[in-house]
């Protein structure tokens, strides 16, 4: 007998979490369960979602403070009959969240941050403090994308340990399996990059966190046949202050932004090394496509990275928010007489860990056994009370 699983994704979770949750309904599928979705009305999501053989649900979500979707979702909950609700981001662990409680649904959070604010910080505001006291009170159980994750919930949440459990993410390693170098003389040509010239990477919202400025600073230490490319949607006005930014270091010629793109297996395929700077991270999705692609990844020594980078091994960790050390390290790697074979043997080695540690299907598969097990919960429940009440 199948399940009924509601899965509900915020409208913050545009992005790493979005590909995540596309690669996880397959596995869902093959777990025994109905799949919906329920998430903001944006095309290329909803056909991926339906494509990978999921029921889609537009359900607006205009920000925090917006509550229309509560009674969208009520609606939804209540009349799909659901088993278990599995939700993603801030306000679709409110706004789901809520939505399963008031129906007497089970209720199962994935947390895919370390639950701070844009600047880093614990958030201090109403929303912030009212989302952690509810996913500590009504969640049946929490997943956590990395140990890292796992400790800054508990802490946060005080919740016993056993409620919190670590599902690493994982990626689709066939796609990130493809030929490498029609991409990238077909993607080098279009971006105008030189088929020789160094080519560093960076994936992610635009934004203090990601530390692209980091990246910038670093670049202009580096020669200047050294390019860089800047993917993802920009956090604010983070992409306007980059820009001045690489006005200011004279960077111009030698960096292209090219705001969200679906093409990720090009481009890394394209580009010599990922660059990840974060100043904090829960888990870091494009450092994980890197490694099932075969390139060599640079990251930050932070938070979630430092599980799945281990420095010298399968990839270099360098402390955050230094651009010299980044630097210095990038150098390194783009050495002339001993570059190529650095990278090389990074990147076979993170290869190898990628399969063994980081394959999607064993993530689809552990998230469905602990969504089975909250739904059997439920269902027993349910059996004993209808025992209960037969004459």
């Amino acid at each position: 007998m199948s399940s009924r699983l509601l899965e509900v994704l915020g409208y913050s979770c545009r992005g790493g979490a979005a590909s995540s949750l596309c690669e996880l309904v397959p596995g869902l599928l093959r777990g025994g369960f109905e799949v919906t979705v329920a998430a903001p009305p944006e095309p290329r999501f909803a056909a991926a979602v339906t494509s990978a053989g999921a029921r889609f649900v537009a359900v607006p979500m205009a920000g925090r403070g917006d509550w229309r979707s509560l009674a969208r979702l009520i609606q939804l909950v209540r009349r799909g009959r659901f088993d278990v609700v599995h939700t993603h981001c801030r306000n679709a662990d409110l706004h789901g969240g809520l939505a399963a409680k008031s129906c007497g649904v089970p209720l199962v959070v994935h947390l895919r941050g370390l639950l701070v604010d844009g600047g880093g910080a614990t958030g201090g505001g109403l929303v912030d403090r009212f989302h952690r006291a509810f996913v500590a009170r009504a969640a049946d159980r929490i997943v956590a994308v990395s140990e890292a994750v796992r400790r800054r919930a508990l802490s946060l949440l005080r919740v016993p340990p056993e409620r919190v459990v670590t599902v690493r993410n994982g990626v689709d390693l066939d796609r990130f399996a493809a030929p490498r170098e029609p991409a990238r003389t077909r993607l080098r040509e279009q971006l105008r990059i030189p088929e020789n010239a160094p080519l560093l990477l960076a994936i992610g919202t635009l934004g203090r966190c990601k530390g692209q400025d980091v990246l910038l600073r670093a670049l202009a230490l580096l020669p200047e046949s050294v390019h860089a490319l800047l993917v993802g949607g920009a956090d604010g006005h983070a992409r306007e202050e980059l820009e001045r930014l690489v006005r200011s270091l004279g960077v111009g010629p030698r960096v292209r932004f090219l705001g969200p793109r679906d093409d990720v297996p090009e481009l890394l395929a394209t580009s010599d090394l990922l660059v990840q700077p974060s100043r904090w991270e829960g888990f870091g999705r494009a450092v994980a496509e890197a490694m099932a692609a075969g390139v060599a990844v640079v990251a930050s020594d932070v938070d979630g990275l430092r599980e799945i980078v281990e420095h010298d091994r399968t990839g270099l960790l360098v402390p955050p928010d230094r651009p010299e050390l980044l630097a210095r390290a990038l150098a390194r790697l783009l050495d002339r007489s001993s570059g190529r074979e650095l990278r090389r043997r990074l990147a076979d080695s993170a290869r190898a860990f990628a399969r063994e540690q980081l394959d999607v299907r064993d993530t689809a598969a552990r998230v469905a056994t602990l969504l089975r097990e909250v739904a059997g919960s439920r269902r027993a429940v349910e059996t004993e009370a209808l025992a209960e009440a037969r004459p």
